[in-house]
C-alpha cells in the first residue's frame, strides 16, 4: 500500500473511533453494524509480510525432489 494509502486509513479510523466516542453514536450501532467496522480496520494490515510473485518464473520441481 501507498504511502498515501496507509495516511488515509490512519486518517478514517480515527474519524470512526471519534464518532463511536459520542454516545448518540455507539448507542446506535448493533452488533451487526459492529461486525461489518471490524474488517475496516484491519483491511490495511498484512498479518504475512509483504509477498511478491514473479509470474514469468516458475519453480523447477525435478530439482527440488
Amino acid at each position: 500500500m501507498s504511502e498515501h494509502g496507509q495516511f488515509r486509513e490512519f486518517v478514517n479510523t480515527l474519524l470512526i473511533q471519534r464518532i463511536l466516542s459520542e454516545d448518540d453514536w455507539a448507542n446506535r450501532l448493533t452488533s451487526s453494524d459492529k461486525r461489518v467496522l471490524s474488517p475496516f480496520f484491519w483491511s490495511h494490515a498484512n498479518l504475512y509480510g509483504r509477498i511478491e510473485i514473479d509470474m514469468d518464473s516458475h519453480l523447477d520441481v525435478a530439482v527440488a525432489a
